[in-house]
């Protein structure tokens, strides 16, 4: 499945549900831990500027002191990441305690400045490192935030990741935890927080109207702080029990339907089967033993292919290939990617063929020559059977036997003709022999008739660059031969050919 090309597909998936619930109840950086820092930051953003200010004194005095000792920290960069990634959550845990997040904001703005301040050339490092001793003395403080940088940039990281775990709450979390009421007030706040940042990045104003500002978040925080009560979770997989008994819908394989587990008080009372015409009978009983159901419906098309299970050895022994209609598809799969590249317009095309060996013959032909133009072309070689449930905007079928017996082969069964006749969105084009699908006494006779009558049957011997198509794969096959036999496409041009 193209499951990033479709956005917000992926949200519906266990796992990803799974991972943004984890995110969003995290009790440190998640929703608790973030609004409650964000309160403490709304309510008085000059007590947390003092908090950083002489945070930022006692981290500058820690330098110097290192620098004095003679550390080379070049030399320890690797033992200085291990230890910051192991005293992280102490930090986390130290600004929970003290019921404020200048810690975190503070570690967030000194990563940025470090990010920036090392985004210098090779030529520019001595110069820099040189610079950087001389200054250190007489601008020990230089790296400060004024206040209005501080309240931006705080707000803006503190927003952001509060609106994150709003968003993932409401969307992700089974209403009887989040009511539709509790979910607008939740809307609101985001659009506030959204408001607000985009005046600070304008103008900041006075000690007064910033709390002017920031009451009605404020209020709105406590009150969703009060509301919104959920689970304490450990593990992950305690998450995937609480999304599965509480889902109101579940999408899932018929086989993986085992792993649902449906309790009695909340057991699910409506199965819908899809493609059940293709289920083996054992496989079909996995879903039809949920707990607590009342209703069943079976969706599926007994007109085409059923469950089948065929070893390689099978598909090896009795499958064919045509060569001939392997030039004859690439030069029109050829035709049709220059003709949506210069109209600019995506075309997707599918080549169906009832054998094994002439998909592999197929597939090798066409190769990785259109990869790189997706964005206005793509084509898709399967076997009639692997299309199935699959369609495309032209399909190309290649239907291999040419014989005098009309002898179809696998394209005689009525099920696997259903399915590669109705895989085409806008167009349907036909490679065979026309004596051979005749004489079949089979539907591929009434589709070449109906094809005759309404003008859309052509001979592959009329077209200049079909035939050239033919006669190169024969040349490059070593069938020259062939190029004479009067029962060849070739035969009508023999003649000038000599």
């Amino acid at each position: 499945m193209k499951i990033d090309e479709c956005e917000g597909l992926s949200d519906i998936f266990l796992n990803s549900r799974v991972q943004i619930h984890a995110a969003c109840l995290a009790p440190l950086s998640g929703w608790k831990g973030s609004s409650e820092w964000m309160i403490r930051f709304l309510e008085d953003p000059e007590e947390q500027y003092r908090l950083y200010l002489k945070e930022k004194v006692i981290t500058d005095e820690g330098d110097d002191e290192k620098d004095d000792s003679g550390i080379d920290d070049d030399d320890d960069d690797d033992n200085f990441q291990t230890e910051k990634e192991k005293s992280s959550d102490s930090h986390m845990n130290r600004a929970l305690k003290a019921k404020n997040w200048k810690t975190t904001i503070v570690s967030t703005l000194k990563d940025e400045k470090k990010g920036r301040n090392y985004k210098v050339t090779n030529e520019d490092e001595t110069k820099q490192s040189s610079k950087q001793e001389t200054d250190k003395k007489n601008c020990k403080h230089g790296e400060l935030l004024t206040f209005e940088e501080f309240v931006t940039n705080g707000f803006d990281f503190l927003g952001n990741h509060l609106i994150s775990c709003m968003e993932g709450l409401y969307t992700h979390m089974p209403t009887a935890f989040i009511s539709v009421e509790v979910a607008k007030e939740m809307v609101a706040l985001i659009g506030s927080l959204k408001c607000i940042s985009k005046s600070l990045k304008q103008r900041v104003g006075s000690k007064a109207v910033l709390k002017e500002a920031f009451r009605f978040p404020c209020s709105k925080l406590r009150y969703l702080q009060e509301t919104l009560q959920f689970p304490d979770f450990k593990e992950d997989h305690q998450i995937r029990r609480f999304c599965l008994l509480h889902a109101c819908l579940m999408l899932c394989t018929a086989s993986s339907s085992i792993n649902v587990d449906t309790q009695v008080s909340n057991p699910l009372k409506f199965l819908v089967v899809d493609e059940a015409a293709q289920l083996k009978e054992c496989e079909s009983i996995i879903p039809l033993q949920l707990n607590g159901l009342r209703h069943v419906i079976l969706v599926g098309d007994e007109r085409q292919l059923p469950a089948m299970v065929q070893s390689k050895e099978f598909d090896q022994s009795h499958s064919m290939k045509n060569v001939m209609e392997v030039a004859l598809v690439g030069k029109v799969v050829a035709s049709l990617f220059k003709q949506a590249v210069a109209r600019k317009q995506m075309v997707s095309v599918g080549c169906i063929s009832p054998y094994k060996a002439q998909v592999n013959a197929l597939q090798e032909k066409i190769g990785t020559k259109y990869t790189g133009y997706e964005r206005y072309f793509t084509v898709n070689v399967r076997s009639v059977d692997g299309f199935q449930g699959s369609e495309e905007d032209v399909i190309i079928i290649s239907t291999v036997r040419c014989n005098s017996k009309g002898s179809v082969g696998f394209l005689s069964n009525h099920q696997r003709t259903n399915v590669a006749l109705t895989r085409a969105r806008y167009c349907l084009w036909i490679l065979g022999n026309e004596s051979t699908l005749v004489n079949s006494g089979t539907i591929w006779k009434h589709l070449v008739v109906d094809a005759k009558i309404r003008g859309c049957f052509y001979n592959a011997s009329e077209d200049r660059n079909l035939v050239q198509a033919a006669r190169s794969a024969l040349v490059e096959l070593g069938q020259l031969d062939r190029l004479f036999n009067t029962d060849s496409l070739l035969s009508n041009e023999a003649k000038w050919q000599v």
